[in-house]
């Protein structure tokens, strides 16, 4: 079994939101069930810590009903009234896979005189709670058209979408508005990602949190739930806990646009490092005990936010966040480890387990780290700047002020540093960096073994290949340039063979197809390097059977990265 296997992550997906599903799931109690649900955690981890922290939240809100005093603050007139519930009423056709033609006739009927009223709109005498009510029309009519897949029915609900948001253009931190505004956007950032406008799609999410944080910056007001004041009942009544069910639904689908292109996401990496700032200086600087949900949480969190400072080439608070999940990890370890009771081998196990996957997790992007840094260094020479600063340079969007080191403890978190170093200006300075990665990546490698998680273990092994390839640009000797690329090519060898063996069950072939192209790239350099070594002179047999070697593994190598799809 596969910790990547798709088929049993889309089992998690639904058994972790069915809780008689995951209890006959937990009941397993087997390691490798454990492994892959902490691997799936991790892929949520930002998910999960925020939405701890807004469940949290919620609990201290007071149970007083505010539904009739909420419902006093807004008058709307009947023709917009009448087209209010008439939209909520069609909100029972969703789900419905082939819509009557009576259905239809209805939604045409409603869309018809919400036209005719969002005309009206433009007089300067059309009430604020009118527009309101039209522009919640608009949204409940547009979420029909959501699930729909053809083309132009996803068109027609941007479009509804679009002009719901328009009613509200400069009101949306309203309280009559801001349930409506965050969920158009989130909804429009669905459809348009269903066209694969991932831009706009990612673009819409932004806004919507940036609306959620301004909105509830300070003690704000209850949000106005619409829905109460024509009577519609709702599972969930509390207002504020609708507000932060839509900021869930948009940090879940900001987190998987920041898993697959974390280096634009400015504005959540900021919201998620101001939470993270409150709740680690309780730990940081008053020694406050956690618990270990607190822990994994954090750790892996921090792990995650450092992504997005090293592909930004922001080395020291990409390293500042390792260090700081190190921090917290070992913590953990003596405040809870220590303490859980041996003999209870079932809870001390699992327990084990989790925190062995966590450590795993963190030394690997250390490893990465370190590679980064490397490459980061290589490109700084290649563009003839060897001047020993790195690039902490703010977007255009950011102050100063902002993103802040999260280091509260300096000196503790100093002896959690695995790589110091911040200037590689010769060989000697790439070689620490290059031991240190490699010591880290082996170690996440003897975690990650292929038999139990093929996915990491080929990321890990191509971290290592590439910091072969980066030390091997700071060596000067031609013969040791040729040594580092040879260990490179044996690495790559040795991934491609663990995936053959794998691929037949997972089909990993996008990687499959990257290490192809990083054996010819890597036969080809070596055969470039052979080629001026023996420059001028007649090459060896020895020499001359490397050189067929190395042809061979490029040839056969580009054969199967072309003809393979």
């Amino acid at each position: 079994m596969f910790l990547n296997n798709t088929c049993l992550y889309v089992f998690l997906e639904n058994s972790c939101r069915n809780q008689n599903t995951w209890n006959k799931f937990a009941s397993h109690n087997t390691d490798l069930y454990r492994l892959l649900f902490l691997q799936y955690q991790v892929t949520h981890t930002m998910l999960a810590f925020l939405k701890r922290k807004i469940k949290e939240k919620q609990k201290s809100y007071q149970s007083e009903a505010t539904e009739a005093e909420s419902t006093k603050g807004m008058t709307i007139s009947k023709k917009y009234l009448e087209v209010l519930r008439s939209s909520f009423e069609i909100s029972n056709f969703r789900g419905v896979d082939n819509l009557s033609k009576k259905k239809k006739k209805v939604i045409k009927a409603l869309e018809n005189k919400m036209q005719k009223l969002h005309n009206d709109t433009d007089s300067k005498n059309t009430k604020f709670d009118d527009i309101i009510a039209l522009a919640v029309a608009y949204y409940n009519v547009g979420q029909l058209y959501t699930e729909f897949t053809e083309n132009n029915k996803l068109h027609t609900a941007i479009n509804t979408f679009l002009t719901c948001l328009r009613l509200l253009g400069g009101k949306e931190l309203d309280r009559k508005a801001i349930l409506t505004s965050v969920g158009a956007l989130n909804e429009l950032s669905l459809v348009t990602h269903k066209l694969q406008n991932v831009e706009n799609a990612f673009l819409h999410l932004n806004a919507a949190l940036e609306l959620y944080i301004k909105y509830t910056k300070d003690n704000y007001l209850e949000p106005i739930n619409i829905a109460t004041i024509v009577g519609i009942e709702q599972k969930v009544s509390d207002s504020r806990i609708i507000l932060d069910n839509l900021h869930i639904t948009t940090l879940h689908d900001i987190g998987t646009h920041y898993y697959i292109h974390p280096k634009d996401k400015h504005e959540f990496v900021t919201y998620l490092h101001n939470i993270l700032k409150k709740e680690l200086s309780t730990v940081l600087i008053k020694g406050k005990q956690i618990t270990q949900f607190e822990c994994l949480d954090w750790a892996l969190t921090l792990v995650d936010i450092s992504r997005y400072f090293v592909i930004n080439n922001r080395f020291i608070e990409g390293r500042n966040h390792l260090a700081t999940a190190d921090y917290i990890m070992f913590r953990f370890s003596e405040d809870v480890l220590k303490y859980i009771n041996k003999e209870n081998c079932s809870e001390y196990h699992n327990v084990r387990i989790s925190y062995n996957y966590v450590r795993a997790y963190i030394t690997k992007f250390w490893g990465s780290y370190g590679t980064s840094l490397l490459r980061y260094w290589i490109e700084r020479f290649q563009k003839e700047d060897k001047s020993c600063k790195v690039d902490e340079s703010k977007s255009k969007q950011e102050s100063e002020e902002e993103l802040t080191h999260l280091i509260y403890c300096e000196k503790e978190l100093q002896l959690f540093n695995r790589i110091t170093e911040l200037c590689i200006l010769n060989f000697t300075d790439a070689k620490s960096v290059f031991i240190k990665s490699l010591r880290c990546l082996d170690g996440a490698k003897r975690y990650f073994c292929p038999e139990s998680d093929i996915q990491s273990y080929v990321l890990i092994s191509l971290d290592i290949s590439r910091a072969y390839k980066y030390l091997a640009s700071f060596e000067q000797e031609r013969k040791k340039q040729i040594k580092l690329h040879k260990r490179r090519i044996e690495n790559l060898e040795d991934i491609s063979e663990k995936l053959h063996l794998a691929t037949d069950e997972n089909g990993n072939l996008n990687m499959q197809r990257q290490v192809w192209f990083e054996l010819t790239t890597s036969c080809s350099t070596v055969m470039d390097l052979l080629a001026e070594d023996t420059y001028g002179i007649v090459p060896s047999e020895d020499i001359k059977k490397e050189f067929e070697r190395y042809a061979q593994i490029s040839r056969t190598s580009i054969d199967l990265y072309v003809n393979t799809r």
